[in-house]
Parts: C-alpha cells; sequence; structure tokens
C-alpha cells in the first residue's frame, strides 16, 4: 500500500500528507453529537470487555509507556487500512474520558478529549488527538525545552521497534540544542509514526506529539 499523493498540513507538526475524507451522513451523525455519552460509553466498555487493549480491566492497569504503547497498538491497527470520520468517532467512544472537543486546524477538524485511562509520563499529561489528514495523536503542552527535548528522545527511543525503516531524517542528525525536532518512520501497513518537539510560542512553551498517520 502506497502514499496516495495530496498535500495537508498535519496537526501543529506542520507535515504536509494526508488527503480530504469523504464525509457521508453516518459520520455527520457521528461528530455531530450522536456518539454515546461518556457514562453510556464507560458502561458498554464494562459490559463487552472491549477497550483500547482488549479486556476493559487490562486497560485500566496499563500505565505510564505501556498505556502509550496500547494506544499506539490500536492506532497503527486502524491506520494501516485507512481512517475516516467514523473510524475517528469510534476512536472517541473508546479512548476518551469524555465528549472531545473540536479545533479547527487547516487540516481539517481535529478531535481533542483527555484519554481514560489517562496518558501520563515523567509527571506529563498526554491529550489525544483525532481527525484532521487520518491523525491519531498524543500530544503533552506546556513544556520547557528541555522536558520536550528529553520526552521526545524517550519516545523516539521506545517507539523505534515499530519502525520497518529507519527514522527521517536520521536521529543523530546535528541540530541546535532548543531547535524542533521532528523524526518519521513507516511502519507496517504503510502507515506513518512522527515523533516531534515543537516549541508553540506561548511563555517559551514547547509540545511534544507522538502521531500516527494512516496509510491512505
Amino acid at each position: 500500500m502506497g502514499w496516495r499523493g495530496c498535500g495537508g498540513v498535519v496537526m501543529a507538526t506542520v507535515l504536509a500528507l494526508g488527503c480530504t475524507r469523504r464525509v457521508d451522513e453516518q459520520v455527520r451523525d457521528a461528530w455531530g453529537g450522536a456518539t454515546r455519552p461518556p457514562s453510556a460509553g464507560s458502561e458498554q466498555a464494562a459490559g463487552d470487555g472491549e477497550g483500547a487493549g482488549g479486556q476493559e480491566g487490562e486497560a485500566r492497569s496499563r500505565v505510564g509507556w505501556d498505556r502509550v504503547d496500547e494506544i499506539l497498538d490500536g492506532a497503527f491497527a486502524e491506520a494501516s487500512v485507512g481512517t475516516d470520520d467514523e473510524v475517528m468517532a469510534r476512536l472517541a467512544d473508546r479512548w476518551c474520558a469524555s465528549e472531545p472537543s473540536p479545533l479547527s486546524r487547516a487540516d481539517g477538524i481535529v478531535r481533542v478529549c483527555r484519554p481514560d485511562p489517562p496518558v501520563e509520563i515523567d509527571g506529563q499529561s498526554f491529550s489525544l488527538e483525532l481527525g484532521g489528514e487520518g491523525v491519531i495523536g498524543l500530544v503533552a503542552r506546556g513544556l520547557s525545552a528541555e522536558e520536550s527535548s528529553r520526552l521526545a528522545e524517550e519516545a523516539r527511543r521506545r517507539t523505534d521497534r515499530w519502525c520497518t525503516q529507519q527514522w527521517t531524517p536520521p536521529l543523530d542528525s546535528p541540530r541546535p540544542p532548543d531547535a524542533p525536532r521532528l523524526h518519521t518512520c513507516v511502519v507496517e501497513g504503510s502507515a506513518l509514526l512522527t515523533v516531534g518537539n515543537f516549541f508553540v510560542g506561548e511563555e517559551d512553551q514547547w509540545q511534544v506529539s507522538v502521531v500516527v498517520i494512516d496509510a491512505s
């Protein structure tokens, strides 16, 4: 499966990839508020045993990088065959603590929520972002340059096992100490994994993004 050529800006990473999605009536209904309320989603998860990693009890026991692995496993499974807004709505029902909030980005509408169970690494909380140009991402904001660099480096190290090709650019590429850094690699099924840390221009705050982009 190859990449189809078309442009777009992926989240705050300024990564031009992805294609415009077909949105049918079912999809519009899903993002128009027809998804289950948070309590109903939790009840279903408890009843049918489905969560981000299978058994709900198992999912809630995972913390830290194990929780990141759990979400990425699910993201790669979806992204390897392509996503649309209906898929994103289903993932929001499965992973979000409450109804996600829409944010308008250059690459389309992105839905943002706090994951349930939460994703916390070294005291930093990650939000979940779904939508745009086939994006499933974890984002930590409000970091110092040093914190973002350290966290992004650890994220690349821990996610490297999914890469079927080397990171682009190579991880040892020279750069100024406080410069933004964005690395991508192709994973099985031709989905793309992107890990980056960026200055967002707000009170010297940086962010770290771990993003899966679908293969379509």
